[in-house]
């Protein structure tokens, strides 16, 4: 199995000092996957990992215990943040898995529940969510629902935007976690962020 590995430099005049940040995404539950990106994350010296969505699959024979376990190696070598991804939005799983909601609020809800013993893990579970972190910089997680995946359009987007309260600060470097950050590209979404900022 091999992992891919993207490297980029961001500056900004909002941030006062360097720090490095690891983002990964469509995990899917698969702890080998897991194992080989915690491994190769101890390579380097980060201040941040953030888990971008679909970190399950929301199978009934999903090892989340191990994933957890993994999630714990994480957390000994900085904060981690998670976001959901359409993988982690429960109420969509009834339709692609045909189980009942109450086993997938269940198999979602555990998850969750022992992501809160872990002291440096932040789960992003509302729709939007945002976070100061030492620097001057600002966190911010986008969890949009499940329409949003299945029709992928501005109007979509765009009507579910506007129900939220988006507070961004600009004299603070703003990441914004989104699973879907395509949709935002693609239908010149980002213009709604600029124009809230």
């Amino acid at each position: 199995m091999k992992i891919r590995v993207n490297e980029y430099l961001l500056q900004d005049k909002n941030v006062k000092k360097e720090k490095n940040l690891a983002s990964i995404a469509d995990i899917h539950g698969n702890t080998l996957a897991m194992n080989l990106i915690v491994k190769l994350l101890k390579e380097y010296s980060l201040n941040y990992i953030c888990l971008v969505g679909d970190t399950v699959d929301c199978k009934k024979d999903e090892n989340k215990t191990e994933l957890v376990s993994c999630l714990k190696e994480l957390n000994r070598m900085c904060y981690v943040f998670l976001s959901m991804g359409n993988h982690e939005i429960y109420e969509k799983d009834i339709y692609l898995y045909g189980r009942s909601k109450k086993i997938i609020t269940e198999n979602y809800l555990n998850f969750f529940k022992q992501l809160d013993g872990l002291t440096n893990c932040i789960s992003f579970l509302n729709e939007f969510n945002s976070l100061e972190l030492p620097d001057n910089i600002q966190i911010n997680a986008l969890n949009v629902p499940f329409v949003c995946y299945k029709y992928e359009t501005k109007e979509n987007f765009e009507q579910f935007l506007s129900t939220l309260n988006l507070e961004f600060d600009e004299d603070k470097f703003n990441i914004l976690l989104s699973h879907s950050p395509n949709c935002i590209l693609q239908n010149n979404i980002i213009s709604y962020f600029k124009e809230m900022n």
